[in-house]
């Protein structure tokens, strides 16, 4: 069965919500100042509307995908199969980091 590995490399649009994870928000809980800074980037939106978009991308399946989150992406492979999409089943592996 052929591997598909799965990463995350941001565009330079999405680059700014991925601030708080990098520099260790998400895990001190310091949400406030992450969004702070990425409201410098958010393209005129209020901070109600730059809090949800960032929580869009920046939320537990971003520190870890966890058991469920690795299921999910397993699940949408095979789906992606049965499908016609993918020719061959895919069996997803994650790279811990």
């Amino acid at each position: 069965m052929p591997t598909i590995r799965l990463a995350h490399s941001p565009d330079a649009d999405d680059a700014f919500m991925f601030y708080a994870l990098a520099a260790g928000k998400i895990d001190t809980g310091d949400r406030a100042e992450a969004l702070a800074h990425a409201g410098r980037f958010a393209r005129g939106m209020d901070a109600a509307r730059t809090d949800t978009f960032v929580g869009m991308y920046v939320n537990d399946f971003t520190v870890d995908y966890g058991p469920r989150g690795r299921a999910a992406v397993q699940h949408l492979l095979d789906e992606g199969h049965r499908a016609g999409l993918l020719p061959a089943r895919v069996q997803a592996a994650f790279v811990a980091g």
